[in-house]
């Protein structure tokens, strides 16, 4: 093990502790699979002493991991809301740049109060969003989204061989579980939007706009019985109601960096 200083996440001094293998506890049973190369998790530690574990893939693994991803692009885009806006991908697969996006999201949160101040929200985030989304979530996910079983058994199949050498969930760091998260989640967005409400959604942090209190609340039901079907669940410290968003100051959640901050 390794301990080095590192500039950290959103600008904030963090200490780094890079693992050679798996540390206990992240570690799986020895089975036989098609890595190239055994993970490597790297520790982020940040303000209030909050750890990240990203993963570091050996290069071949990387590089299968992305073309698989990217075979799905085209049909998670098409299948993302207009109000998703962290994460975006361009043709070729590479994510579009942070800086635009982030400006976006705030765009549209600046005239989610200007237009419909009277509307109330309601405002979630996953709890540990990527460590939670399994194979099983993404196949189901990718299905919805329309992708073939062909494509979505060389993503699957990869996220199982991870699994299977001890890494649970999508590993953080590698853009193409950014990718993947985006269309795990797209699943409650569009639960919340049949409710009734406007999804804003920047990573795994959420705002349901509706026009009313019962409208939010019912949208949040949705989206959070969604999570629920594929395994997740909100981050109920991170929960809150608005019953009108133009008289609560500062009603969303501030928007990270997408991958400056890796969500754990």
């Amino acid at each position: 093990m390794e301990i080095s200083p590192a500039s950290g996440i959103d600008g904030h001094a963090a200490s780094v502790v890079v693992w050679r293998d798996l540390p206990p506890g992240h570690r799986g049973r020895p089975v036989q699979h098609r890595l190239k190369g055994s993970p490597q998790l790297r520790a982020y530690v940040g303000p209030g002493a909050h750890t990240r574990w990203l993963a570091e893939l050996h290069r071949a693994d990387l590089r299968r991991y992305e073309r698989a991803v990217a075979a799905v692009v085209p049909a998670i885009e098409r299948h993302l809301g207009k109000g998703v806006f962290a994460n975006r991908t361009a043709r070729q697969g590479e994510l579009l740049p942070v800086g635009p996006a982030r400006h976006a999201w705030d765009a549209a949160l600046a005239r989610a109060v200007q237009t419909s101040p009277g509307a109330a929200a309601a405002i979630g985030d996953v709890h540990r969003c990527y460590a939670s989304i399994g194979p099983s979530a993404v196949d189901r996910a990718l299905a919805l989204s329309g992708v073939s079983a062909g494509e979505r058994r060389r993503v699957v199949s990869f996220l199982g061989e991870l699994a299977r050498a001890g890494l649970r969930g999508l590993p953080i760091g590698p853009a193409p579980s950014a990718v993947l998260a985006n269309c795990v989640l797209a699943v409650a967005d569009e639960a919340a939007a049949s409710a009734g409400a406007s999804v804003l959604r920047w990573v795994d942090d959420v705002v349901l706009l509706g026009a009313h209190p019962g409208v939010a609340a019912r949208a949040f039901d949705a989206w959070s019985g969604a999570l629920g079907g594929l395994g997740l669940k909100p981050n109920d410290a991170k929960v809150r109601r608005v019953r009108a968003i133009g008289d609560a100051e500062g009603f969303a959640p501030r928007a990270s960096p997408a991958r400056a901050e890796p969500v754990a």
